[in-house]
């Protein structure tokens, strides 16, 4: 019950904008993601309500407004406001009377707000925003979004606009609670409103010096408990670089500084990346704490036996550990000490903290035996009353510069306390150019032969989007394109395609090639696992497969059947388990580009 309410009163602090002390004293230990992200920066302009002299004499433009009454046209529910405008010196109008304030935010820019009575059948008015310049200009349209400042520089800007995730759908309160991190969606603009990133961003957080963590996530409604509700792929993006650590399912990212992040595939699985996106130590580590001039403060499990109940979900350990607090009121499950970039050991690992400050002050502690009121999360502020009894710690305290090396590497230690790390110790790390595409993802050499053989260049110049829906105009395009783009002979049979479409000459082919048939093409059609293999088995020349297909959702007088039967013959599908095909299940880009690669490829 403790846990769950701190995590709601969490979630509340964090939509709410508020911020953790994440300081080396009070951030949470054993490589737990810190909230140093969660800080917002909102816009702090001069506002034409508030102070309209100060407005006009920043922007040299004269204010003009009337008051007015408007009648909703979706509730008959009328509201009064101000209707603004903006003229120039010699009286000509620059912007017209349809806004309700503007907010000058330096640089010739003006962040205009209107009012839509359109489209809210509540009767209140949705809040239109869009950006211009002070001569009118428009620099970022009006569009129902928010607007804010992405980091301390107040450069940049994250704009965002509703999501289509329902919010409260299963009526549980903690679903009500965890859908406002996905019931907006994000991107990163610069200055002049140029797209940095697209807004497909559940959140973009500034982590600092020009990092930022991006995040894309989903609603997982079986789980029980609030800290499982939301499910995150991670990653991070470097100002003027790119994404140097792709976004990747469930990942916690957090900034440990000077260019170094601590990044966990799972629990108690830590290892660290650099600004270059390179991996720096490998996911071997229970925890990562502290960083400083190529110095780690890490936590490895005390033994095999602490290592399989720090995992139990009733755990002390595995309850608070993120918050950096041990409540037991025996050893840690976990101990700490020093390492350096390689994991060699640079001081014994007999303790149960291990700090190293920015000024490279490393603070080595030991229990003394004694409990008493802790705070993880600082004790002061919001978060001040979240405090909790447990251990007291005597310290040692040593210059970084001063350790030297012990002899052993974190491999040693694991292997002395029999802890075997199952996890992988390296990032997947994306491939082809493409963020969405891991080394180790089943589509990732079909992707690498479709691209280099010209079937498909991706959803962008850096995504392939293997988990969306592909369409019957995608494959039949991907096919022509794999059976070497031959022009087409026969006139044009259908109704719905013209010359200017992307897969003109492709849906042409196919109803050559007896693909598809009758008047109208449905390009946007979501192609399904029967039409795949029916379409891949046509190209290949109808061929009669050696036996039947056995798959109880198959009936052997489905059109689809003999092309079922001869993909599983030639190994390109074995269905989707328990005795299925699947055949009205569609088909996502990543699938379909393995099956042409398996039917041609090869």
């Amino acid at each position: 019950m403790k846990k769950k309410l701190f995590s709601l009163v969490l979630v509340l602090a964090l939509c709410m904008g508020l911020t953790v002390n994440a300081s080396a004293e009070s951030a949470p230990s054993f490589g737990a993601d810190t909230w140093a992200a969660g800080t917002q920066y909102f816009l702090d302009g001069i506002d034409s309500r508030k102070n309209p002299d100060a407005f006009c004499q920043a922007t040299g433009l004269i204010l003009t407004q009337h008051q007015e009454e408007v009648y909703s046209p979706l509730s008959g529910l009328p509201f009064s406001y101000n209707r603004c405008g903006l003229k120039n010196a010699t009286g000509n109008l620059v912007f017209p009377e349809n806004f309700y304030r503007f907010e000058y935010i330096g640089e010739n820019r003006i962040v205009g707000y209107q009012y839509d009575f359109t489209s809210n059948a509540s009767g209140w008015p949705l809040t239109l925003t869009g950006v211009y310049s002070t001569s009118g200009n428009v620099l970022l349209p009006l569009a129902e979004i928010e607007l804010r400042y992405a980091d301390d520089t107040k450069q940049n800007f994250l704009v965002s606009k509703s999501s289509e995730v329902m919010v409260g759908e299963t009526g549980d309160p903690d679903d009500l609670m965890t859908t406002q991190f996905l019931n907006r969606l994000y991107g990163l603009y610069d200055w002049n409103f140029n797209e940095i990133l697209p807004m497909e961003y559940h959140s973009i957080d500034y982590m600092g010096d020009g990092y930022y963590r991006v995040r894309k996530g989903m609603k997982n409604l079986n789980a029980e408990n609030i800290n499982d509700k939301l499910i995150f792929d991670a990653g991070v993006y470097k100002y003027g670089t790119g994404i140097i650590i792709s976004c990747q399912r469930n990942l916690s990212v957090s900034y440990l500084g000077s260019d170094m992040f601590r990044v966990g595939v799972s629990p108690f699985c830590y290892g660290a990346i650099d600004g270059n996106g390179k991996q720096v130590l490998p996911f071997v580590y229970a925890g990562i704490r502290d960083y400083y001039d190529g110095y780690f403060s890490v936590s490895l499990f005390r033994n095999a036996w602490s290592r399989q109940l720090a995992l139990q979900t009733d755990s002390p350990s595995a309850k608070y550990h993120f918050m950096g607090c041990d409540l037991s009121d025996s050893g840690a499950y976990l101990t700490m000490g020093i390492v350096d970039r390689n994991g060699n050991a640079l001081s014994s690992f007999d303790h149960e903290e291990a700090t190293i400050s920015q000024n490279g002050t490393v603070k080595l502690g030991m229990w003394n035996g004694e409990l008493g009121w802790v705070w993880p999360l600082g004790n002061s502020g919001f978060f001040s009353t979240y405090k909790f009894w447990g251990k007291k710690y005597d310290y040692e305290t040593i210059p970084a510069t001063e350790l030297t090396l012990t002899g052993k590497n974190v491999s040693d230690l694991l292997r002395e306390r029999g802890v075997a790390v199952s996890n992988t110790t390296n990032l997947p790390t994306a491939v082809g150019g493409f963020t969405d595409v891991k080394s180790n993802d089943y589509f990732t050499d079909a992707v690498l032969w479709a691209v280099e053989k010209n079937i498909t260049s991706g959803t962008s110049a850096t995504t392939f989007s293997p988990g969306a829906t592909c369409s019957k105009a995608q494959i039949l395009t991907f096919l022509w394109r794999a059976n070497g783009s031959p022009e087409p002979t026969a006139a044009n049979p259908f109704t719905d395609i013209k010359p200017a479409d992307y897969f003109y000459k492709a849906a042409l082919w196919a109803a050559e090639k007896g693909l598809v048939s009758g008047s109208a093409f449905g390009a946007n059609t979501d192609c399904t696992r029967a039409m795949t293999v029916e379409y891949l088995w046509k190209a290949a020349g109808s061929p009669t497969p050696s036996a039947k297909a056995s798959f109880t959702d198959v009936p052997a007088n489905a059109d689809y059947a003999q092309a079922v039967a001869w993909a599983v013959e030639n190994k390109i599908t074995s269905g989707t388990g328990g005795g299925n095909f699947s055949p009205a299940a569609t088909c996502t880009r990543g699938q379909i580009v393995t099956f042409l690669y398996r039917a041609m490829g090869k």
